[in-house]
């Protein structure tokens, strides 16, 4: 009968939670009962009559330092709920336990013949045996009874600042504050751990020439320095992984394009913005025609380890309103079948809204919980050409294989650069070219907008609306339309919302010959 060595005992053993050889002699059973002995995974029951220490189970203490050598570990979250985890070099993952038990699976099924002496006794287990104890025990095993006792992982996150962001690529991480751009190599870091799905799938190195994706911010802002300079500030605001609830905003993407709200246009970047965005974080994307207000599980696409929310072409009554707490107090996410979680409000994750029409956000509280930026039609307009409009203007597909990798290096640049910009100087408001008249059009007719615009009506102005009402339905509509004087007034309050005024009304003239007149009055 042959004795194992210790190099061919070693895949049945772990000493101290590492997979690493003993430096010394060969690791030994462990007497746990008169009768019982602990080995590696296993447990061996002692038959007096033969001598022979024959294998009878799972020992768990082992199977828990098994599984922490390959890296596992149980992490509390901020609510003092845990999640299982995977760390390697520094890098974790969140894992089921379906990944758990698969790991140990695989290591037990490469298992061979155990046939040992130790302290005159005989062990021996056939791999099938092996392999046949474990599938027995198992489903008594991975469960959170048994894993809950996996070690706490308590290594800090590397995490975003209030005054500094942190981009993980593959090759080194970058360090973003108001004043510089600085490459740090993963081996200069401190101890520290970085989320696995949130390191850019990229390397990187610097390279601050002009990229195709700068172009194309100038090109949607028809190179106007005030509202690229409110682009590149959107950019560094959504990739800041830091949340301030006082001051958190939501960025909303419109076209400046002035359309009716039966006839929206599109095509004009807003999704490549996305796009970008998507490239340094972990966005999740949401059908914004497919939310429902009062669907508890319209987030499904959102994890713990999301970054952004990007609400794409969202429905034209959607109600900016009923996003005000999560920006505010932070976003709890229900899945299916699954706990629900919640972000602190310094981790909430940042909000990006595209939509084709103005959305229902009246009040200065939605005002004061939004950040607008317009999309010029210099691509949408391609479109209508039937033109594939990046590819005809740029030559290539962008965030694509038909990037080079210095052209991926100068679009990086350019991204952590808007970081930068952002940090140094917050988010850069200007003024907006066609939200109020896209609205004035998408919330009453494109014949109104278009009278309105030659009505020269500010806020201090009167009017006769019993007048003005005869003279538009007679241009527009005819005098038999049934077109009524009630909406045409509250169009006009609508227009007065436009000027940051409310529409007083008051009746003149005797009963045969009254006549409403309206007054532009500040609404503050």
């Amino acid at each position: 009968m042959g004795t194992i060595t210790a190099a061919e005992l070693q895949p049945y053993f772990v000493q101290n939670g590492s997979s690493a050889p003993p430096a010394a002699a060969s690791p030994a059973p462990v007497k746990i009962s008169p009768r019982t002995y602990a080995f590696g995974l296993w447990q061996f029951i002692i038959h007096k009559e033969s001598g022979l220490a024959v294998i009878d189970g799972i020992n768990r203490d082992g199977l828990l330092k098994h599984i922490n050598s390959e890296g596992y570990f149980k992490r509390y979250r901020k609510d003092n709920t845990f999640q299982y985890i995977r760390e390697q070099h520094n890098k974790i993952e969140a894992v089921e336990i379906s990944q758990i038990r698969d790991s140990v699976t695989s290591f037990v099924s490469q298992t061979q013949n155990m046939n040992f002496e130790y302290s005159g006794l005989t062990f021996q287990a056939t791999a099938e045996k092996q392999r046949e104890t474990f599938l027995r025990s198992s489903p008594s095993l991975f469960n959170d009874s048994i894993l809950g006792h996996l070690p706490n992982h308590n290594k800090p996150l590397l995490h975003d600042t209030e005054t500094t962001m942190y981009f993980p690529f593959q090759n080194c991480v970058v360090f973003v504050t108001e004043s510089s751009v600085k490459v740090m190599q993963y081996n200069e870091l401190p101890d520290l751990c970085i989320w696995n799905d949130h390191i850019i799938n990229k390397s990187f190195s610097v390279n601050n020439t002009a990229s195709q994706y700068a172009t194309f911010i100038d090109n949607v802002c028809n190179n106007e320095p005030d509202r690229v300079n409110a682009f590149r500030s959107a950019i560094g605001y959504l990739m800041h992984n830091y949340s301030n609830p006082t001051t958190s905003r939501a960025v909303i993407a419109y076209d400046q394009q002035l359309t009716g709200k039966s006839e929206p246009s599109g095509g004009s970047g807003k999704g490549i913005f996305n796009q970008a965005i998507l490239q340094l974080r972990n966005v999740a994307s949401i059908d914004g025609k497919k939310v429902q207000e009062n669907n508890r599980f319209s987030y499904q696409r959102v994890t713990e380890r999301t970054q952004v929310i990007c609400f794409d072409d969202v429905k034209p009554d959607f109600d900016f309103l009923t996003l005000n707490s999560n920006l505010t107090e932070g976003w709890t996410i229900e899945h299916k079948n699954k706990p629900s979680f919640r972000f602190e409000p310094t981790d909430n994750p940042k909000t990006y809204i595209t939509s084709n029409t103005i959305l229902k956000a009246e009040g200065s509280t939605a005002e004061r919980r939004q950040f607008i930026i317009e999309f010029s039609d210099h691509y949408s307009k391609l479109v209508k050409q039937n033109l594939e409009p990046i590819i005809h203007v740029h030559g290539c597909t962008f965030f694509s294989s038909d990037w080079s990798l210095n052209e991926w290096n100068r679009f990086f640049s350019f991204m952590l650069n808007c970081a930068k910009y952002y940090l140094e100087s917050g988010l850069q408001f200007y003024k907006l070219r066609a939200v109020s008249q896209n609205k004035l059009m998408q919330s009453t007719s494109d014949d109104f907008a278009e009278w309105i615009k030659n009505q020269s009506l500010n806020e201090g102005s009167e009017i006769n609306i019993s007048e003005r009402f005869a003279e538009f339905k007679s241009i527009y509509y005819g005098e038999d339309s049934e077109f009524k004087q009630r909406t045409f007034t509250n169009w006009l309050k609508a227009y007065a919302l436009g000027l940051n005024c409310k529409l007083i009304i008051n009746s003149k003239g005797s009963n045969n010959s009254k006549q409403s007149i309206g007054k532009f009055e500040n609404r503050n």
